[in-house]
């Protein structure tokens, strides 16, 4: 889908800006034909598995591809990340992503798309906004995570294990995708042959800082991830090894009367089997064994 958000005439130069949501093939062909742009630059800014990095159109544009965190429930894990492609040109700027971001229908300023000098200003404040729905979806994790421990506090199974491990595959890959974001600021400020003036500059470490920082909670929430689940898999450990002792305990408890059972049911001579009452003598003789058995077991704790 391409829709045109927005058209100014400024100076006699028209700049339009386009949002592209899960182009098809023609679509793709049409916005090369109409802007000059290379088709391999379109593809590779839909393209899934597609890293972030900055290079320079052949038309004299800029392009940026930056992940973004996306939420669909339909996906294991639910939170992950999808490139979204920036193109600017002196003509048009574009956003192209499979999925639809809204912080991407906020409106941009009117000064940056009739500014002379938008190309760079357009792509770091897409990112700036990146970089607040990192922010945004680290909260909505830690927000998951800490419902799944609740749940797990009051009934811990394998189910509440499996959300832990997806959550943690979705913080690997945030913290990927974070870190291949700032490989791509750090690009920009390394360009050779072109100097940032101080807008640019001032925009350029405002994007830095909320990458870092976001960078920085990711890190803390993994280690609070991985703590919690080292937790739980000792509690399930010490629950297992706790239960296994009830059954030996239960289990040697059992073999006391069948044992004596198996002795007394033999066929062959055996002692006091002429003595009167012999049969009582027996089982009082094993419910006393087995009361001092109990009594043992509870005091180790075995039951």
């Amino acid at each position: 889908m391409i829709e045109l958000k927005k058209t100014i005439i400024h100076n006699g130069q028209e700049r339009s800006w386009y949002q592209v949501v899960a182009p098809s093939h023609d679509e793709l062909q049409q916005l090369s034909i109409q802007l000059g742009i290379a088709k391999d630059d379109l593809n590779d800014a839909v393209d899934p598995d597609e890293l972030s990095r900055f290079e320079w159109l052949d038309n004299g544009g800029m392009m940026a591809i930056v992940r973004v965190p996306v939420y669909d429930p339909n996906q294991k894990p639910p939170y992950f990340t999808a490139p979204l492609g920036i193109i600017v040109t002196d003509h048009a700027m574009l956003t192209l992503s499979n999925y639809t971001f809204s912080f991407i229908d906020h409106n941009i300023p009117r000064k940056m798309i009739i500014s002379d000098r938008s190309h760079l200003l357009y792509i770091l404040s897409i990112i700036l906004r990146v970089s607040y729905e990192y922010s945004r979806c680290l909260q909505d994790l830690k927000r998951v995570m800490d419902d799944t421990v609740y749940q797990m506090r009051k009934n811990m199974g394998n189910d509440g294990l499996f959300s832990l491990l997806e959550i943690s595959k979705s913080f690997v890959f945030i913290m990927t995708s974070l870190r291949a974001n700032a490989a791509l600021l750090e690009k920009i400020q390394r360009m050779r042959g072109f100097v940032m003036d101080a807008e640019e500059q001032e925009l350029h470490n405002d994007v830095t800082i909320e990458m870092r920082e976001a960078e920085q909670a990711v890190h803390i929430h993994i280690k609070i991830l991985n703590s919690t689940m080292e937790t739980f898999v000792g509690v399930i450990n010490n629950n297992l090894n706790h239960v296994m002792r009830r059954l030996t305990s239960i289990s040697l408890l059992l073999m006391w009367p069948s044992l004596m059972a198996s002795i007394y049911g033999m066929n062959v001579d055996l002692p006091f089997q002429n003595v009167p009452y012999a049969f009582w003598w027996v089982t009082l003789f094993t419910l006393v064994v087995e009361v001092g058995l109990f009594r043992f077991f509870r005091k180790r704790k075995l039951l």
